[in-house]
């Protein structure tokens, strides 16, 4: 097999497109095999340089990085959390606590809305996270739980023996809640 001579011309060529080209396209357009060009770019000690879309991707990363999660950073910009990942740590990119604690508060309160629509159609939830529909009753079972009363997860009576305390605006707290107080049956 005969050695291949490269001409001035295209090796001019060769300078000019390896940086920014594959390796199959200079070869097409030299033509000569791919094993010949990285090869003469290895000789030459030419290295592939770094497309201006790539440079847009890594500005994106770092203009994220302090509001997103790495997930939400790769579907925004379109390449996978690995690649994100490395991207990170080339730039020494991480978050301060006040950044990770926004991040983490802004993406569950998203979880939280998306549950709360999917329940008031009636769908099932995709997460186990525990939907809050109201605070108040929730709050007034646990006094009531605290002071002694017989609460019952996920019902609407609650039990109190006669040594219990209540007082008058407890019945009529748990009234407006849906709340049905009611002393223990002997």
């Amino acid at each position: 097999m005969s050695k291949l001579n490269w001409t001035d011309e295209m090796i001019a060529l060769l300078k000019e497109l390896y940086p920014n080209e594959t390796i199959e396209k200079v070869a097409s357009l030299l033509g000569v095999g791919k094993t010949s060009v990285k090869n003469k770019a290895t000789e030459l000690g030419l290295e592939k340089g770094i497309k201006r879309e790539w440079l847009e991707k890594v500005e994106e990363v770092r203009n994220l990085n302090s509001t997103h999660s790495i997930s939400e950073i790769a579907d925004k910009v379109g390449i996978s959390e690995r690649t994100v990942s490395r991207i990170k740590a080339y730039l020494n990119l991480s978050k301060n606590k006040e950044e990770d604690k926004a991040m983490r508060s802004r993406i569950r309160n998203e979880l939280l809305q998306r549950e709360r629509r999917r329940m008031v159609f009636g769908l099932n939830p995709l997460t186990k996270i525990k939907i809050v529909t109201n605070k108040k009753k929730i709050e007034l079972r646990h006094k009531l739980k605290k002071m002694g009363c017989e609460v019952s997860r996920g019902a609407n009576i609650i039990y109190y023996s006669e040594d219990i305390c209540l007082r008058e605006d407890h019945f009529v707290a748990s009234k407006r809640l849906g709340l049905h107080l009611m002393p223990i049956p002997t």
